[in-house]
């Protein structure tokens, strides 16, 4: 099974917590959200509005850029994300 199709599987999650001393997670997962389209950001964990990177050392310069992509089409589908 692809991340995509995991992380579809959780469509009520309202707040995602990857806080985990594998940063690669972490990374699959920006980089997973990051690559949809607007419509697959509307789609996949449609009731997310945080995500939690607690222990994540490069999260201002690997996964906030990873994720801008699809925090960009939530913030403009009204359902805005925030990453802590």
């Amino acid at each position: 099974m692809s991340w995509l199709g995991f992380l579809r599987l959780f469509n009520s999650v309202q707040v995602l917590d990857v806080s985990d001393n594998n940063s690669e997670l972490g990374v699959h997962i920006a980089r997973v959200l990051g690559e949809l389209d607007r419509e697959g950001a509307a789609e996949v964990l449609p009731m997310l509005h945080t995500l939690i990177f607690i222990r994540f050392h490069d999260i201002h310069r690997v996964v906030i850029p990873l994720l801008r992509p699809f925090l960009d089409a939530r913030q403009e589908l009204g359902h805005p994300v925030m990453v802590q």
